[in-house]
């Protein structure tokens, strides 16, 4: 539901002469009804914070991973890193693979519009891996 045009046609409704009662119960339905969905939207945005307990049971999970990633067949490996958005290059001269994540989450475009000039980095920068 857009708020502000719901709230823009009920003012609307009250300057054509709408009964200010019903107009004003509405305006607060919406009101109310905003102001859930924003709670919703930043329990959603909240981060998580591993517990130690989290992190030591996603240990035995992340080894068997490496395992089988170590043991696929390299076409395997190219279409599963590929999925997950990561690009690997070689530079052979320095024997240096160069990672750069790009997750199905990443945001390409900035979120702050085209208010400002200069863009914002929203995601971190390539990991060198030796």
């Amino acid at each position: 539901m857009d708020f502000r045009q719901a709230q823009s046609r009920y003012r609307s409704t009250l300057d054509g002469g709408g009964d200010p009662q019903e107009v004003g119960k509405w305006i607060a339905e919406t009101r109310a009804e905003r102001l859930q969905a924003e709670g919703r939207m930043r329990a959603l945005n909240r981060k998580h914070e591993m517990t130690m307990k989290e992190i030591e049971e996603m240990i035995p999970q992340m080894t068997e991973m490496v395992r089988v990633l170590g043991e696929a067949d390299p076409t395997d490996k190219n279409d599963l890193y590929t999925q997950m958005g990561l690009a690997l290059v070689y530079d052979p001269s320095e024997r240096v693979v160069a990672v750069e994540a790009k997750p199905s989450m990443y945001q390409s475009v900035c979120p702050r519009g085209d208010l400002y000039q200069f863009p914002m980095i929203c995601v971190a920068e390539d990991l060198l891996v030796g």
